[in-house]
C-alpha cells in the first residue's frame, strides 16, 4: 500500500512548511548549498531548494520562472530572498529596534549615521556579499538615492517602519 505522501502530485500545495518557521539564514545556507559557481541558481536548484526547505509549489515555482526569465536564467542569493518574502515572508527576520541598530552600526565603519557603499563593502566579507549584491542591495535600500541608507532606510529593508 503506497502512502498518501506518495499518491499526491508534486507541488501539492498542502504539504508545504509554515515558512515563518524557517529563519533567513536557513535560507542562506540552503542556497549556498545548491548554489552555481557563479553564486546563482538556475530553475532546477531553485526547485531543489525549495523542496530541501518543504517550500515546494507549483505557484512559487511560476514566480521564479518568471523572474529566471527577467534575469538571464539565474538568480542570485538577494534576488531570490527577495522572491521568497514576497511570496511567503520567509525572509522577514522579526528583529528589534536594538537588534537593528546594533547591526546598522557595526557596518557604519565611518560611524556618520549612514551606511555607504564603501561601509557596505567593508562589510561584504562577513556579509558574503559580492559586488553584484552590494549593487542590488545599496539600489533598494536608499529609497532616497542620495548614495547611502540612513536608519530609516535599514529599517525598512527589514519590514519595520520608519
Amino acid at each position: 500500500m503506497s502512502s498518501a505522501a506518495e499518491s499526491e502530485p508534486e507541488g501539492n500545495q498542502g504539504t508545504t512548511k509554515n515558512a515563518r518557521d524557517i529563519e533567513l539564514g536557513t535560507v542562506q545556507k540552503c542556497f549556498r548549498k545548491h548554489q552555481s559557481d557563479e553564486r546563482a541558481v538556475d530553475r532546477e536548484r531553485i526547485a531543489n531548494i525549495l523542496r530541501e526547505l518543504n517550500l515546494f509549489r507549483d505557484d512559487y515555482m511560476k514566480k521564479f520562472e518568471r523572474a529566471l526569465k527577467d534575469n538571464s536564467n539565474q538568480l542570485d542569493l538577494y534576488q531570490f530572498t527577495q522572491i521568497l518574502d514576497r511570496l511567503c515572508g520567509v525572509s522577514r527576520v522579526e528583529a528589534t529596534t536594538s537588534t537593528l541598530r546594533a547591526a546598522f552600526d557595526a557596518i557604519d565603519t565611518g560611524r556618520d549615521g549612514f551606511i555607504s557603499r564603501r561601509d557596505l563593502k567593508a562589510a561584504a566579507e562577513l556579509l558574503d556579499l559580492n559586488e553584484g549584491e552590494i549593487k542590488k542591495m545599496m539600489r533598494s535600500a536608499d529609497t532616497d538615492k542620495d548614495g547611502k541608507v540612513d536608519f530609516g532606510e535599514f529599517q525598512a529593508m527589514f519590514g519595520h517602519n520608519r
